[in-house]
This record gives C-alpha cells, structure tokens and sequence, in this order.
C-alpha cells in the first residue's frame, strides 16, 4: 500500500507541474507577442536618439538630425509617441543650444505629462518648459517652471529610494 500512495503522491505532483509549465509557456508567449507588436521602429529610434545626446552633449545636434528624419511619420504614430518624440526634440535642442522661438509645443508636452507621466517625465517636461521661457526671455515663468521641475526631482528621487529600499528587502 505504502508504494502505492507514493506512486500517487508522485503522479499528482508531476501533473501539477506540467499544468505550471504550461501556464509559464502560455505567459511567456503571450509577453513576448506582446512586447514586439511595435507599430514601427520609431521607438527604437527615438531610444537610439536619446542615448547619443546622453552619452556625449557633443552629440545633441546628431540627435536632431535623427529626430528630424523621422518627422514625416509624426502623422502616423500615437499621441504618447508624439510626446515623447516632442520631449526628446526639446531636450536635444537645449543640449545643442538652439534657443526655442516658442512655448506652444513645451506647453502641449508638459500638459500631456501631467496627466500621464512618471515623475521623471513631468520633471523633464517642467524643465524643458522654463528653458523655453528662458529662451523668450520670461524670467518669472521660467522660474515657475524650474521649480516645479524640482518639485518632480524631489518625488522622482524619493520613489527612487523607496524603490531601492524594497529591492534590498526583498532581493538580499
């Protein structure tokens, strides 16, 4: 009898874990169909954009140069897209010291961000909004802006800390 209950135990456990094989597989699929169903590589491009300015400041009128081949398809991304696409140019301006002419765009952006950035982006968004102001000589709103952007980098800084708090917690 002793046999035969180990024989069983056996059998049960080895169908449980073929059921959490297949669950795994299931999920592994699905996330990778998911995670390369891209509309286009414009993504890629803007990541590949935002590293060259970030490596060297050198780089930032490189970076325009990718960002401004890419304008024609600006009619056929998302929304987020376009923000982000927008952020990016903003960025790579200020770092290639090409005054802004205008704030409509950085007010567009930074609006966007509110709603639906993390606080890096709001920061970003923020900052890039007072260099506009800056840039058309409005020192009271590029004031405003910048310290709004550290406002973010204060929220940003300590999300980050919590963040790093819980991974030593739970992953030492």
């Amino acid at each position: 009898m002793p046999f035969h209950h180990n024989y069983l135990l056996l059998h049960e456990t080895k169908q449980k874990y073929m059921h959490i094989r297949k669950l795994l597989l299931c999920t592994f699929t699905l996330l990778a169909t998911l995670g390369c169903n891209q509309p286009n590589g414009f993504d890629r491009v803007m990541n590949q954009a935002d590293s060259i300015m970030e490596a060297d400041l050198d780089n930032a009128k490189k970076s325009l140069m990718i960002l401004d081949k890419m304008k024609p398809q600006l009619s056929e991304i998302s929304k987020a897209q376009r923000m982000r696409y927008n952020l990016l140019y903003a960025k790579a301006m200020n770092k290639g010291y090409i005054s802004f002419t205008s704030d409509s765009t950085m007010k567009e952006v930074t609006a966007y961000y509110d709603s639906h950035g993390s606080n890096y982006e709001k920061m970003t968004a923020h900052y890039l909004l007072g260099c506009a102001y800056r840039d058309l000589g409005d020192a009271p709103q590029a004031l405003a802006c910048l310290n709004d952007a550290l406002d973010y980098l204060a929220q940003f800084k300590s999300s980050v800390e919590r963040n790093a708090r819980l991974s030593t917690k739970y992953f030492t």
